[in-house]
């Protein structure tokens, strides 16, 4: 482990994509597991909308509009218009066949002091996207509609962070089944190849690079992608040059947003409005986030436990085995599990330990969530990832913790700017050059996003949107 927390080793063990079917949702509880409701006016974010079949993405973004579901937003509009026009040009497309080369050496390869990519050369003139702007632009809702009006020859939707464990996985894989001698084998190209072979079209949600691992990857991973003719279509809260910003060798990372520069045409969606916030000040509040923490909180998450899993057999502790590593579920049953924050986020878990808690249960009982400052970062980004996987994978929330959400993440400012001080002498850093890595930056930036999803995740339609999603 080296500063920050990152485990240089852990592209070994970051967990898997997992494949497996979710389970039936327990029905219990009368009234918690309601028909979908009605779309929300104004909502544009983590909605499953009903699109038409004959319509392009621009066409049905206006039926949306004129039928009230959508509010009339030209600078969304003209997003549309430009994944419309990418939309008719990906019709199917597929991806270019590889020329083999020669391979070289694997650690000094993902720094970028050798290369081994297949010569390829783009033939389709495609470019791809990257849409970036605030919590609750729609730049989820935008590339939603595109990816369903999109008809390559072959297309996957994906969570970013869930992608790039797919990755670590498949190059876990490819070392396994070499031999020891095998020292200068690139994992990457062949890794690359299979991604493009499945797949001429990857629309990514929340593209974001937290760790140097991804960050050395990337570039190498995405010029083959690209040479292969795979067109890419992203979201993310950062524009290219502010990925990774403040990272361990940031350096060795700006060729990448060069790539993505390059290959991509970027937007930056600023709609002025939060349409996440707007739909959640009509959206029916549901009682499941509970403060401070306390004998009366623990009363009420127990009795809503216990009407979750009514008619199920006694709540039992349970363990989850994947990747030669072991979960440890405190309490479950019926497809609900009860953990507490230490469980979960101070312990040695990633976005792969989420991703198996999704699959296995369709409601998540969390409790004790502290307030959390630049001192406990890990477990602040733990529990964003958490949040993230758990939102995109539409599995409800009952959490507590010791504050009201919108105060969970503190900077503790105070408390920073004597850190800082520190850190700059003992670094030789001047005032303003402290890499965000040490100043909590990007889990401040992340916090705003969680928290929106938070309020969202505390709402009778989530409830509902759960539930029919899961039927």
């Amino acid at each position: 482990t080296c500063a920050g927390g990152i485990r240089m080793s852990g592209w070994l063990l970051r967990g898997s994509r997992v494949l497996a079917a979710r389970p039936l949702w327990h029905a219990h509880a009368a009234g918690l597991l309601a028909p979908v409701a009605p779309l929300a006016r104004g909502l544009h974010a983590s909605v499953e909308y009903k699109f038409s079949g004959h319509l392009d993405p621009l066409q049905e973004y206006d039926k949306m509009m004129h039928e009230g579901r959508l509010r009339r937003d030209e600078k969304q509009r003209a997003v549309v218009e430009h994944l419309t026009t990418l939309q008719k040009s990906v019709q199917g497309h597929a991806a270019a066949a590889p020329v083999p080369a020669s391979s070289g050496g694997f650690f000094s390869s993902l720094f970028g002091r050798k290369t081994s990519e297949p010569h390829t050369h783009r033939r389709h003139g495609l470019r791809s996207v990257y849409i970036h702007g605030d919590v609750g632009a729609g730049k989820t809702m935008l590339m939603d509609l595109f990816y369903h009006k999109a008809a390559p020859a072959s297309k996957r939707r994906v969570h970013f962070h869930e992608f790039m464990l797919d990755v670590h996985k498949r190059i876990h894989t490819l070392r396994q089944q070499l031999s020891k001698d095998a020292k200068s084998f690139d994992p990457i190209p062949p890794v690359a190849e299979s991604i493009a072979a499945e797949s001429a079209l990857l629309c990514f949600d929340e593209f974001q690079v937290t760790d140097i691992v991804d960050a050395m990857i990337l570039r190498r991973l995405f010029k083959i992608l690209f040479d292969r003719g795979v067109v890419v279509v992203a979201t993310s809260n950062r524009p290219p040059d502010d990925l990774y910003k403040g990272g361990l060798q940031r350096a060795e990372f700006l060729p990448f947003i060069q790539l993505l520069k390059d290959t991509c045409d970027v937007i930056n969606l600023q709609t002025g409005t939060d349409y996440r916030a707007l739909a959640l000040a009509s959206a029916a509040p549901k009682q499941t986030y509970f403060h401070p923490d306390g004998p009366d909180t623990k009363a009420r998450m127990d009795a809503l436990f216990a009407e979750l899993t009514k008619g199920c057999p006694t709540p039992a502790p349970m363990t989850i085995t994947f990747q030669g590593r072991n979960l440890h579920i405190p309490k479950a049953a019926c497809g609900v599990a009860w953990l507490a924050f230490n469980d979960i986020c101070l312990k040695d878990t990633s976005a792969g330990d989420y991703l198996q808690l999704c699959d296995h249960f369709h409601t998540i009982f969390l409790n004790s969530i502290p307030r959390m400052s630049l001192g406990t970062k890990d477990a602040a980004r733990r529990f964003i990832i958490l949040i993230d996987a758990l939102y995109d994978r539409k599995v409800r929330l009952v959490f507590s913790g010791e504050c009201a959400v919108d105060l969970l993440f503190c900077p503790d400012t105070g408390r920073t700017v004597t850190l800082h001080g520190q850190l700059l002498d003992d670094l030789g850093l001047k005032a303003g050059e402290l890499p965000s890595l040490f100043t909590g930056e990007d889990e401040v930036f992340a916090f705003r996003r969680t928290v929106s999803r938070l309020r969202e995740m505390q709402t009778t339609k989530y409830w509902d949107e759960c539930a029919h999603s899961r039927s």
